[in-house]
């Protein structure tokens, strides 16, 4: 009887461990989706200021930088998440000079000021980024999503 509940266990064990590593995305991290979720409000308030001369933002510019790419090489780290590093690095860059929020940011230094079309339209597509890394990251959406894979084209 031992033997049999033992056997059991053990096919127990290896049928979820076997199901375990035929997972393609992370688990959920609380950690990356507060994240995620408090860099999406400093990436807009910082594009909302982009009005003002860049020169009076270059320190919280820096900041934000430096933080996206903080994110961007903790997800690159995490075991079947591929896809959420591949959605921060359309964000930003390892240089921090290009995706999404890098190239704003870049154009915004070589321009010293934005006009409020553009930060409006900015704001859009950066909020729109940051969505659908923080739904993938709470398993809202898949990560073939169409919306998430249009995203990933552009």
């Amino acid at each position: 009887m031992k033997n049999k509940n033992f056997r059991n266990l053990l096919l127990i064990f290896f049928l979820v461990t076997g199901l375990w590593g035929c997972r393609t995305i992370a688990l959920f991290d609380q950690y990356a989706y507060t994240q995620t979720t408090s860099l999406k409000v400093d990436a807009l308030s910082l594009i909302d200021k982009s009005a003002d001369s860049y020169t009076s933002h270059t320190k919280d510019c820096e900041v934000l930088i430096s933080n996206l790419l903080k994110m961007r090489e903790y997800e690159k780290h995490r075991a079947n998440d591929l896809i959420t590093f591949k959605m921060w690095d359309k964000m930003i860059d390892s240089t921090g000079h290009k995706g999404i929020v890098g190239s704003y940011i870049s154009n915004w230094k070589t321009d010293d000021k934005e006009k409020p079309v553009f930060i409006q339209e900015a704001k859009k597509i950066v909020g729109q980024g940051f969505d659908f890394i923080a739904e993938l990251e709470s398993k809202k959406i898949k990560p073939d999503n169409v919306g998430v894979q249009s995203y990933m084209n552009k």
